[in-house]
């Protein structure tokens, strides 16, 4: 669990993924408890950040918090996972999660 507040500076947070087997990776965030902003999942590969692999704003469940994507993965590479604001203030927390099916 982690969270974003713009009034304290804090619009981004940004998570390492390294799995320990190829398959397919799931990486879902759900808002927990009371909050309020629009995030915005990424997921980038190889160390290259000017475009995300995958990204995410389809505000599952009708909650504009709840973001979820889907990646294939390698064997020890790195993924790395960023959380943000999709624009305006937030004050949100929130849970990542991931899964990975082999």
């Amino acid at each position: 669990e982690d969270s974003l507040n713009s009034e304290d500076g804090d619009n981004w947070d940004w998570f390492l993924l390294k799995p320990t087997q190829s398959g397919t990776l799931a990486i879902v965030i759900r808002r927990q408890g009371d909050g309020d902003g629009d995030l915005v999942l990424e997921a980038y590969l190889g160390g290259e950040f000017g475009e995300p692999t995958e990204r995410s704003d389809q505000d599952l469940q009708g909650n504009n918090a709840n973001e979820s994507v889907t990646l294939d993965v390698n064997a020890g590479q790195t993924v790395h996972v960023k959380v943000a604001a999709l624009y305006g203030n937030v004050d949100t927390r929130y849970r990542l999660s991931s899964n990975l099916v082999p």
